[in-house]
């Protein structure tokens, strides 16, 4: 890999967005830019460890948030924020809504 994320980021590979039968276009969204959503993707580095804001603005630094190379994660998806490089996401760890079983299907 190319990329080493630094200590607030994940590298994720995005899975690929299914679309649902019996979509609905809602008026108001024809230019087709997403501004929040979520993804799904499999975690490809991370930092050795990660560097967190607390409420009070103390930064600490965890060795450890319960994710390896190879987790199905669930992330919050910003368009206008994203950073995709050969088709790979770096995600704040913070936009990690959690992690998927293997064998689950998400429908985004």
């Amino acid at each position: 890999m190319k990329i080493k994320p630094n200590t607030s980021y994940l590298l994720v590979r995005p899975e690929a967005r299914r679309e649902s039968v019996g979509s609905i276009l809602l008026p108001g969204n024809e230019t087709g830019i997403e501004k929040v959503g979520h993804g799904a993707g499999v975690v490809c580095e991370l930092p050795e460890s990660f560097t967190v804001t607390t409420d009070y603005g103390d930064e600490l630094v965890v060795k450890d948030i319960g994710l390896r190379v190879g987790d199905r994660v669930l992330f919050q998806s910003y368009k206008a924020k994203q950073n995709v490089i050969d088709g790979y996401t770096l995600i704040h760890y913070s936009d990690i809504l959690g992690t998927l079983a293997p064998e689950s299907e998400v429908g985004l």
